[in-house]
């Protein structure tokens, strides 16, 4: 009986021990990457300037971030850079998807599109 009550012990203190052991892994999650941008009535003769401060990592925090953009939806990527902030003049009047790509220190990423719309310069 005693063999018995040592080995449900046992098994108990190594099941506690394990879950203990399992969240203390070192898990990364994506960054969440989020922007705005201003003006928002844009012509051909605006500089918008859009800003990616909003963007987060749990486990790098803000300031460790880096950042890529698409501003035309062409998949023409701007280099990757820390700055938060970016300015991009549009020539041509349409309708463009603006892609935010956000990068930890790991490599993990997360990305955000957005719709601007520019009109004819009058």
């Amino acid at each position: 009986m005693k063999k018995y009550y040592l080995i449900v012990i046992a098994l108990v203190l190594l099941s506690v021990y394990s879950c203990k052991d399992s969240t203390q892994l070192n898990v990364n999650n994506n960054p969440t990457a989020v922007f705005n941008f201003s003006p928002v009535n844009i012509d051909t003769t605006t500089v918008v300037t859009f800003n990616s401060t909003g963007s987060s990592d749990p486990e790098d925090g803000q300031n460790l971030l880096r950042y890529s953009w698409d501003f035309e939806g062409d998949m023409d990527w701007t280099e990757i850079v820390t700055n938060k902030e970016m300015s991009h003049k549009y020539t041509e009047p349409g309708t463009y998807t603006v892609t935010l790509k956000v990068f930890d220190t790991q490599g993990w990423s997360g990305e955000t599109q957005q719709t601007v719309i520019v009109n004819d310069s009058i």
